[in-house]
């Protein structure tokens, strides 16, 4: 009887109820756990520069807002620039760094040296100003909701049983904000992790946070990721090209003195290599892996011509 039923089961399966186990209980606890009910997600970006991260973002955030997720990127870039531009006019000084280029508030690639102290105590201080109005916006939506339930109450116009209010565009008990930068060591990871899923920070606000690392190790794609971002940052306005891409690469290598890749399995995280070419997932549930992970192996950064037909009337449409 024990080889036949051994032989139904590669034929027919298993007709055993299934039991929870020790370890199955484990496993489960852990998806539980990372596909929590949350009406707030944060989307960390990691990598090194011009490996495709804004890219990534801006194409999450279309996406998103598409299918009617109110999404919103904060580049912690812009926040850097600003920052640097407003400490420049405090100390009555227009002159930019030697070497950079001529946008306001442009830094050139010794202000990304690790070594370099006042300009790494600058660059923390306002990812903690990009976070911290990042969690604020993603708090919008307690309040939003509260409105929601207020005005819900009150009788909408009407013409002939047709509803008049325009409906919402969005779903505005759901935000999704992407943390556009580098993210580059373990250290500032489990920082950013901490403030937004604490719930010592964050009481009952519950947040879940995704990794996105973007890893490009092909040398010609880099070439064009180099190109378009001296071509569209301000960080090289009014600088050559040749000498633009001198100092890109010099920051590059100042990144990757300390760059660290995502190695925490207990993180939910998505590697994309080369822009697409691969995706590696881990801990990812939920709408991120029904929506965003399907999404992420479609993009591409190729253009092509995209033709939409509208066909005319046929016989088949007159004779029904």
């Amino acid at each position: 009887s024990s080889n036949i039923k051994k032989d139904n089961y590669y034929k027919t399966g298993s007709d055993e109820l299934a039991t929870e186990t020790p370890l199955t209980l484990t496993r489960l606890e852990t998806r539980r756990m990372l596909t929590n009910t949350s009406s707030r997600l944060v989307i960390v970006l990691v990598g090194l520069p011009a490996r495709g991260k804004s890219f990534v973002a801006r194409k999450m955030q279309h996406f998103l807002n598409w299918t009617g997720v109110l999404c919103k990127i904060f580049n912690v870039g812009k926040y850097r620039r600003e920052a640097y531009a407003s400490l420049q006019r405090e100390q009555g000084s227009d002159q930019q760094n030697s070497g950079s280029g001529s946008g306001e508030g442009a830094c050139d690639a010794n202000f990304f040296d690790p070594n370099n102290v006042t300009a790494a105590q600058l660059r923390e201080r306002v990812a903690q100003v990009a976070l911290k109005d990042m969690l604020a916006w993603l708090d919008e939506v307690d309040d939003n909701a509260a409105a929601e339930d207020e005005t819900s109450t009150h009788d909408t116009s009407t013409h002939g049983g047709i509803n008049l209010q325009p409906k919402l565009q969005y779903r505005q008990n759901e935000r999704i904000a992407i943390f556009d930068a580098t993210n580059s060591t373990h250290q500032r990871r489990n920082w950013v992790l901490e403030q937004c899923t604490s719930p010592q920070l964050r009481g009952n606000k519950t947040t879940g946070c995704v990794f996105v690392e973007s890893i490009c190790n092909d040398q010609e794609l880099l070439m064009e990721n180099y190109k378009f971002k001296i071509s569209n940052s301000p960080d090289f306005t009014g600088m050559t090209e040749e000498a633009a891409l001198a100092d890109l690469l010099q920051r590059v290598t100042k990144y990757e003195q300390q760059y660290q890749t995502i190695t925490d399995d207990s993180l939910s995280y998505i590697k994309i290599y080369d822009l697409s070419t691969k995706l590696l997932c881990n801990h990812i549930y939920g709408r991120i892996a029904k929506d965003l992970v399907p999404a992420l192996m479609a993009w591409h950064i190729g253009s092509r011509p995209i033709f939409l037909c509208r066909p005319g009337q046929t016989t088949i449409g007159v004779d029904g």
